[in-house]
């Protein structure tokens, strides 16, 4: 059975908390390309079964995969932690949700 797998890109202070399984939380700016990644043609939500995360954009770059649980709209300013890490995110902001690291 082919699963369908979103693929991105990470820094990598993101990656290892990612990849760790303790940030179970990605971000992104509301743009055409991550829209383009989520939504189909007709504005509805592509299904996914897996996240592929790159850390960075090398051929030989480190990667991991992990299940993919969906994705949300930032409706109110939220701060979040990941350990030391804080982020805040503005209205607007994708959220996609992470399950568990394979």
């Amino acid at each position: 059975m082919t699963k369908n797998v979103l693929k991105l890109t990470l820094k990598k202070k993101w990656f290892d908390l990612m990849m760790s399984g303790f940030k179970k939380i990605e971000f992104r700016t509301p743009s055409e390309w991550i829209y383009s990644r989520l939504m189909d043609e007709n504005g509805n939500a592509k299904k996914y079964d897996l996240i592929e995360f790159k850390n960075g954009y090398a051929k030989n770059a480190p990667s991991f995969y992990c299940e993919f649980l969906g994705w949300d709209i930032e409706e109110h300013p939220t701060e979040y932690f990941f350990g030391s890490e804080k982020i805040i995110t503005e209205v607007g902001t994708i959220k996609i949700f992470l399950g568990k690291v394979l």
